[in-house]
């Protein structure tokens, strides 16, 4: 480190002192957040005892649930088929121009229902479709109406899920050897047998991020439940809502099929994480080659062709349906109370989040101890991303409404914060990880030699050369945290209101003119971040994970 920067960092915290303050931080948001509500769930099983859950669980999976478990199992891994398939040129795409990547993730700040139901008015009243479906005998009335319901369905659900599967096979993409692209593009072989030929060495990303999806999925209740395709996260919903308080253990003895697959798949995505981490090789090119003109354009095509299908069509239907065109433009004043609690929230969960990305960076940057606690929280967070959002909400909710002592952060918004904070912990706990690990263990040595390893000391260091990352990271959260819906009806406290609750209520009734003008004003609001998490990523120019 040169002498002009040692010079700079001046008087810090003692060494101990620093980390010890950031690791308690962090440790007090993941406990509160996740931690004290899986405690409570797991002692009242254990209180309930081992005969009560046994018997309850008869009266839940009756004989019917064998077939119900079947028809969630085949509807989510339709919803992943489809994104994956759709979502491979645009991985391609990513691969070589990450620039685009921050836009991507518009269709993900949106709810997953927007695609829904924009799509469905093409069957709206008055139109073909409709006709077409409302021909014939009332046998043909009821499949087509059902097959309606389920293509509506897996259309808006695969249009929503996409990125997800675009990103993480772009990301394995980026591990391909240059070479062996351009040795393959030059054997005299057909396009079908090179096409397979690259199916063969991505096949890993791709089911990867064909069971990333598929786990979402499996607890998706909300666009299965408005299309009416009763899955298993929609029979849990509705035992919810049928079982007191006191006896909601009831509810984690019948979800304990999709909890322990859950858990299953977030465990193994943390090890798969941790293995990458353990590798020391140096990091891969910002940007992969570019694909020959011809393939480069078609994929880019295809991406761009893909964004409009799942942001510009399905809003713009829903922007023919208003009969007033007023309505948009006056949304803001007619709902300030649900805009204000909202954003309110997402501004304190954006700021947890930019602490999490800062302090697991932080930490796991430093190795021993403090690197401990850095991946435990990882690991957490990692646990709890592929849990329905459902179950999330309502462990933080019954943890939090338990005890005298803690009703009154059942009573205020500090409980949908706490609620948000556990659903999207992952994306700033990987953040942080991430830029962690682009620091080599030369510099992280250099950095210690010259008195740069205390708290003070690497903000001043380390801190400025990725701070737009951190931020990006709360911009992206604070966009979720918006939207959110499953965790947020299970926590919202008396006097509050929720944009994202009051949304889905015009979804059920239909009422198509606030419906279309929340969905105008979240996209203004999810392309307002995606160019904020653009410019940060710029500004920033963060190193890509180390393959």
């Amino acid at each position: 480190m040169p002498a002009s920067t040692r010079r700079t960092l001046g008087p810090s915290l003692p060494t101990p002192l620093g980390p010890a303050l950031v690791c308690l931080g962090l440790a007090l948001i993941f406990a509160a957040a996740i931690a004290w509500p899986a405690l409570i769930v797991a002692l009242e099983l254990a209180r309930a005892g081992p005969v009560r859950p046994a018997a309850d669980s008869r009266d839940f999976f009756g004989p019917g649930t064998l077939a119900m478990l079947v028809r969630t199992f085949a509807a989510a891994a339709v919803v992943s088929l489809a994104a994956v398939a759709v979502a491979y040129p645009a991985a391609w795409a990513i691969r070589s121009r990450r620039a685009i990547l921050p836009f991507l993730l518009i269709p993900l700040f949106l709810p997953s229902y927007v695609a829904y139901a924009g799509w469905g008015v093409l069957r709206a009243p008055g139109t073909r479709l409709a006709a077409w479906i409302a021909r014939g005998s009332v046998d043909a009335l009821e499949l087509k109406t059902r097959l309606a319901y389920d293509l509506q369905a897996v259309l808006g659900l695969s249009l929503w899920a996409w990125p997800i599967a675009a990103i993480v096979i772009a990301a394995g993409l980026t591990r391909l050897d240059p070479d062996l692209l351009d040795t393959l593009r030059l054997e005299p072989a057909s396009a079908r047998r090179r096409a397979l030929t690259l199916l063969n060495l991505t096949r890993a990303p791709i089911l990867w991020a064909f069971a990333i999806i598929f786990v979402l999925m499996l607890g998706s209740a909300v666009p299965f439940h408005v299309a009416q395709l009763e899955t298993y996260a929609i029979a849990i919903w509705r035992l919810i809502d049928l079982t007191a308080p006191a006896d909601r253990w009831r509810v984690w003895v019948a979800a304990s099929p999709l909890v322990l697959i859950t858990l299953a798949i977030g465990a193994i995505l943390a090890r798969k994480l941790f293995s990458l981490a353990d590798t020391d090789s140096q990091p891969a090119p910002v940007d992969a080659p570019p694909l020959p003109t011809r393939a480069g354009r078609l994929a880019l095509a295809w991406t761009v062709l893909l964004w409009i299908a799942a942001v510009i069509v399905p809003v713009s239907m829903l922007a023919t349906t208003m009969d007033e065109p007023t309505a948009a433009v006056r949304f803001a004043a007619r709902h300030w109370p649900a805009l204000r609690d909202t954003f309110a929230t997402a501004l304190v969960v954006a700021a947890v989040a930019w602490f999490i990305t800062t302090a697991v960076w932080f930490l796991a940057d430093r190795g021993s101890r403090a690197s401990a606690v850095a991946a435990a929280c990882v690991v957490l967070a990692i646990g709890v991303a592929p849990v329905p959002g459902l179950l999330v909400g309502l462990a933080t909710a019954r943890a939090w409404a338990l005890f005298g002592a803690t009703q009154p952060v059942a009573d205020s918004a500090a409980v949908v914060v706490l609620a948000h904070t556990a659903r999207f912990a992952f994306v700033p706990a990987l953040a942080g990880w991430w830029l962690a690990r682009t620091q080599t263990r030369t510099l992280r040595d250099l950095r210690r030699i010259d008195g740069a390893d205390s708290l003070v000391g690497w903000f001043r260091s380390c801190f400025p050369t990725n701070a737009w990352v951190t931020l990006a990271a709360a911009a992206a959260v604070a966009m979720l945290s918006i939207q959110e819906i499953e965790a947020s009806i299970m926590v919202i406290p008396p006097g509050y209101h929720s944009l994202a609750e009051w949304m889905l209520q015009q979804l059920h009734a239909l009422r198509q003119d606030d419906l279309a003008a929340g969905a105008l004003f979240l996209t203004v609001l999810a392309v307002a971040t995606a160019i904020l998490i653009a410019i940060c990523l710029r500004i920033g120019r963060p190193e890509p994970i180390r393959s």
